[in-house]
């Protein structure tokens, strides 16, 4: 039985010419790219900045969003360490914190 179609196949990594193409495709690419970034600083706690330069040559305010996304991250982090003893930084242990 022969394939009906030739599977998957490698595409040329080359600059698209048609405009609406490539704005919808770097719309895509952007938001995974933002969403693998969140991933890692959640899953690693690593700082990270993105900046990105859309293809119309407007700068995105993505970064601003991500900066105040991170703050409030931070905060809840914080929050939680005064409602958590286990998530306290190890220095602020002791056992007189068990005494009381």
């Amino acid at each position: 039985m022969a394939r009906k179609s030739k599977g998957r196949q490698k595409v040329e990594m080359v600059k698209m010419n048609n405009e609406t193409n490539l704005q919808v495709t770097f719309s895509k690419h952007r938001a995974e790219l933002f969403k693998k970034a969140s991933e890692l600083s959640t899953l690693c706690g690593a700082e990270i900045a993105i900046i990105v330069f859309s293809p119309g040559q407007k700068v995105l305010n993505q970064l601003e969003i991500e900066m105040k996304r991170g703050e409030e991250l931070n905060y809840m982090k914080k929050t939680n360490e005064n409602h958590c003893w286990w998530m306290a930084p190890k220095e602020d242990m002791s056992l007189t914190h068990f005494n009381n």
